[in-house]
């Protein structure tokens, strides 16, 4: 598998929501992904010093907000073949994957309000809610829709990934769903 990973500032959202979502849908309808996801998220340094510099910064920061996306696709994209890590704001998923799941309009009846689910010819995109969640631990905000995502996800996410930090920044039975970063494999 290969990755794209593509970044947008975040108060470029605020105005382009379903811009970003017809982007996203022409996108997939050329690629045909085999499944991908995105929302908010922290791009490390492309300089592994920096990176390593302020990893402990940036798993803190992940610790804090648990929908935020943190992520090492290069590590990940292997153990991706035959699942995924998990969804996000948008969720990409590939046919094969759907029908695991039971169907798109099996997915939009287990999801309800407020997702979305939009379809290509090689799969779906669901949308979790009308803009990203982050949460905040420390003044007990949460993602309820990342968190119901993940649980309707199940039964295709990958458990054996590996971590992004080495100080075990991802908990295997966390409150929630693991953070990711936006791309498509």
């Amino acid at each position: 598998l290969s990755f794209l990973q593509v970044s947008v500032p975040v108060m470029w959202f605020q105005n382009n929501a379903e811009d970003f979502l017809g982007l996203m849908l022409s996108w997939c309808e050329r690629l045909k992904p085999h499944h991908g996801y995105g929302g908010i998220l922290v791009l490390d340094s492309p300089d592994r010093g920096l990176a390593q510099y302020y990893a402990p910064t940036i798993a803190a920061l992940a610790a804090k907000h648990p929908g935020l996306e943190i992520d090492r696709p290069m590590s990940h994209k292997m153990v991706t073949q035959f699942g995924i890590k998990g969804g996000n704001w948008f969720t990409i998923l590939s046919t094969a994957f759907v029908e695991k799941l039971g169907g798109a309009d099996a997915l939009g009846k287990a999801l309800g309000e407020p997702f979305g689910v939009h379809r290509f010819d090689a799969g779906i995109i669901i949308v979790a809610g009308p803009k990203p969640e982050i949460g905040d631990r420390n003044r007990n905000i949460h993602t309820p829709n990342y968190k119901k995502l993940a649980e309707v996800l199940k039964p295709i996410r990958i458990h054996d990934h590996p971590k992004p930090y080495s100080k075990g920044r991802f908990a295997e039975d966390g409150p929630g769903p693991v953070p990711r970063i936006g791309s498509l494999h």
